[in-house]
């Protein structure tokens, strides 16, 4: 009978909220998040990877590997799928340099506040108008990515 070697460990960057569990066999490696690391969601993860129900990854022999991660043993040969292609919309988002009194290096004027952002979809598309004010960079991209978008710089 063949089996499949599995090995996850802990990826951070807490241990609740906001944990990704990385899930790696025969040279592939998944990065899968959760929200709380635990045995549970380390078996989530790997049923999450391999596209398998967790109530069977549940009953794989398994280990603690001493590191915060586990060694779970695929009674069967299993592949980790290849990841199917990101088809999510696309934003960019820039920061927007404004001088000390609030002007851009074209002149327009924003005014002091929380930093500028340019938001544009991958299609050249603006939003909001040209420039969203946010807190940070993080706080916004965080937010398109609630709404289903893929984020770059």
């Amino acid at each position: 009978m063949l089996a499949t070697l599995i090995r996850t460990s802990y990826a951070g960057p807490t241990n609740t909220r906001g944990s990704r569990i990385i899930v790696s066999s025969e040279g592939r490696k998944r990065v899968v998040p959760f929200d709380y690391a635990a045995y549970n969601a380390h078996t989530a993860a790997v049923a999450v990877a391999f596209n398998v129900d967790a109530v069977d990854v549940d009953s794989w022999p398994h280990a603690n590997d001493g590191a915060g991660g586990y060694i779970i043993l695929a009674p069967f040969d299993v592949r980790m799928p290849e990841p199917a292609a990101d088809t999510r919309p696309t934003v960019t988002i820039r920061r927007v340099k404004l001088d000390a009194g609030g002007y851009d290096k074209h002149g327009g004027y924003f005014g002091r506040g929380a930093p500028v952002y340019s938001v544009v979809t991958d299609d050249g598309e603006t939003y909001h108008g040209d420039h969203v004010r946010a807190v940070s960079y993080r706080d916004l991209a965080d937010d398109y990515r609630s709404r289903g978008y893929r984020v770059t710089r």
